[in-house]
């Protein structure tokens, strides 16, 4: 059997498949899953000159749980984790979108060579889980090279234990009604509800926060409803000129063309199925945008920094537009988790922290 550490071509890939938990165990499975993958990863980060990581969320009639934002959250959360040097690479944790492993693979070959720009041959390693394989202590995966001819690797993977003596880390996922407060966390039930959805921000140096806000505006956009006759529309504010000048290392933000096209790619990448004809990504030039202009904006994501002024433009829209107040859904916070190799002061998670890394290097003489 060939060995991971084989002869490779420059750009590599790993595609993690991981059916939708139905239970908490199943959470702690996909979890132990995802923390073998990012250390084969780990190990393969210096044989290639570029490495994607994608997560795969296949579909379960049995569970609904892929339209929680919280469940995208917990995968990120765990990439955060495991892999110190993140912001050098491409993760992206995709929602359900293929029937079937073919068209998934068609996707996958297709997607990363136009991308990425791509014209040679790369390496795509799939990890799937082996379900015919029944033991609680353990899960049994196989590896396949670039299709699913033949088993490239397998892996046996220690199954995370799971303490009955406390309630569980993951329980909160199966009630999210409970999860609720203030800050107005997504829910399963507003899951392509809506048909206007309005999300902002600087999107410099694209990060897994970021990740996180667009997964959930594309959980609460109706993508499918091709029989609806209403205007469908995300609207995507990118901050500009006046609205980066209080920025920290401002000169070194990314033009708005680079921003714009990395958050199309990753939206794309996040939700394949996504008709692009309903993205409107604009240069956001003031803090109300659509806020102010769009009386059929419906939903508005904020980040936990922004949703006090996102209680503020519903005040606008009532007192002085006229417009009726939107709904607004809070992303959850992202932070690594304490079983990972990451510590908070190491914590890279914001647009300011990457630009910080890229400065140009001084003299301490």
């Amino acid at each position: 059997m060939q060995s991971l550490s084989s002869c490779s071509p420059s750009f590599g890939c790993f595609i993690v498949l991981t059916s939708c938990p139905e239970n908490t165990h199943q959470v702690h499975e996909n979890i132990s899953l995802l923390a073998s993958c990012l250390k084969l990863f780990n190990d393969k980060k210096s044989q290639y000159h570029s490495l994607e990581f994608h997560v795969v969320v296949q579909k379960n009639e049995q569970s609904q749980l892929f339209k929680s934002i919280h469940l995208y959250k917990e995968y990120y959360s765990e990439i955060l984790s495991r892999v110190q040097d993140y912001y050098k690479y491409n993760f992206n944790v995709m929602m359900p979108t293929f029937d079937n492993d073919k068209d998934l693979i068609d996707h996958v070959n297709h997607s990363i060579c136009s991308l990425n720009n791509i014209s040679q041959q790369f390496d795509c390693y799939w990890i799937k889980r082996d379900y015919e394989h029944k033991n609680h202590s353990s899960i049994s995966c196989s590896i396949y090279r670039n299709n699913f001819d033949s088993i490239f690797e397998t892996i046996e993977i220690l199954n995370a234990e799971e303490d009955k003596n406390h309630d569980d880390k993951y329980s909160y996922l199966f009630n999210e009604q409970g999860d609720q407060d203030s800050k107005s966390l997504g829910t399963i039930e507003q899951y392509a509800k809506y048909h206007v959805v309005c999300v902002g921000g600087t999107f410099d140096r694209l990060h897994l926060g970021h990740k996180i806000l667009l997964t959930q505006t594309l959980l609460l956009f109706n993508n499918n409803d091709s029989n609806c006759e209403k205007r469908r529309e995300i609207e995507i504010g990118v901050s500009v000129d006046n609205l980066l000048k209080n920025k920290k290392y401002k000169e070194l933000i990314q033009s708005f063309e680079v921003r714009r096209d990395k958050v199309l790619k990753c939206m794309k990448e996040i939700n394949p199925a996504l008709n692009l004809d309903f993205v409107n990504i604009f240069e956001l030039y003031e803090p109300w945008g659509p806020i102010a202009t769009d009386p059929e904006l419906e939903v508005l994501v904020v980040s936990e920094e922004t949703l006090n002024g996102a209680k503020k433009g519903n005040d606008l829209r009532v007192n002085e537009k006229n417009f009726k107040p939107y709904d607004i859904v809070c992303i959850p916070l992202l932070l690594p988790k304490s079983n990972g190799s990451m510590v908070l002061s190491d914590l890279k998670l914001s647009s300011t922290q990457l630009r910080e890394l890229d400065l140009p290097k001084t003299s301490t003489e």
